[in-house]
């Protein structure tokens, strides 16, 4: 199972790092994760990837699993403004 989730997990990075924008933006009232957009892991929809779209592909903030208090996390990544 954990080889099947890794294998599927570099699968849709590999995607998002060539087509960054086809995630959808989660909504927020925290400016900061404004740039924020979130894709499912194929395979294991309730796995999320968290990440940001850069001029190289992408930075992912975080892969959590899509129960968890979301926004908390995501919070803790970013810096304090």
């Amino acid at each position: 199972m954990a080889e099947r989730f890794l294998r599927a997990a570099q699968t849709s990075l590999i995607k998002l790092a060539a087509s960054p924008q086809m995630g959808w933006r989660r909504e927020s009232s925290d400016p900061r994760l404004a740039t924020v957009r979130t894709w499912r892991i194929d395979g294991f929809e309730k796995h999320l990837i968290f990440y940001q779209p850069t001029g190289h592909g992408i930075l992912v903030l975080r892969i959590l699993y899509g129960s968890r208090d979301v926004p908390t996390h995501l919070r803790l990544l970013l810096p304090n403004e």
